[in-house]
C-alpha cells in the first residue's frame, strides 16, 4: 500500500473518508485507517487531508510507467502511437478530464489507471462516469 497515515498529524476529522470515491478509509480510535485491499491509490485523500496527515509514496514501477508516459516521447505512447482498439477516437480517454455523478452532478478529478465507473459519488453513493 502507498497511502500512509501520520498518527501524530492525525486529527480523526473524517475528511479522507467522505472524499475517499471508493470508501476505503474508516476511523478507527479518532484516526484515519486506510483498507489497503480496497485502496487504489488515486491520492484523492492525500490531496483533501487539512492536517497532511496522509501521503503517498509511489512505487518504482509507477515512477517508471509515469516518467513513460509524460517523458521525452520515448515511452510507451510514442511506441504505440496511442492508436489502440478504438484507434485514438473515444472522447475522455487518456489521463486528464474529471468523473462525474450522474445523479447528483458532483465532478472529481479523473485519475490515470483509476476507471470512473470505479468511484462512488462522496455525496449520494452513485457509481461516476467520465466527464
Amino acid at each position: 500500500m502507498s497511502v500512509k497515515v501520520d498518527f501524530d498529524k492525525c486529527t480523526g476529522c473524517g475528511t479522507c473518508k467522505d472524499v475517499c470515491p471508493i470508501k476505503a478509509i474508516e476511523l478507527s480510535n479518532d484516526k484515519a485507517k486506510v483498507r489497503e485491499e480496497a485502496c487504489v491509490e488515486c491520492g484523492t485523500c492525500v490531496e483533501a487531508c487539512p492536517e497532511g496527515a496522509l501521503s503517498q509514496e509511489e512505487h518504482s514501477y509507477v515512477k517508471e510507467v509515469i516518467s513513460m508516459l509524460q517523458g521525452d516521447g520515448t515511452g510507451l505512447i510514442a511506441r504505440s502511437g496511442g492508436r489502440g482498439r478504438m484507434r485514438g477516437t473515444r472522447p475522455g480517454a487518456g489521463p486528464g478530464g474529471a468523473c462525474v455523478c450522474p445523479s447528483c452532478g458532483t465532478t472529481l478529478p479523473h485519475h490515470v489507471g483509476v476507471p470512473c465507473y470505479h468511484l462512488e459519488c462522496p455525496h449520494c453513493a452513485s457509481a461516476m462516469v467520465r466527464k
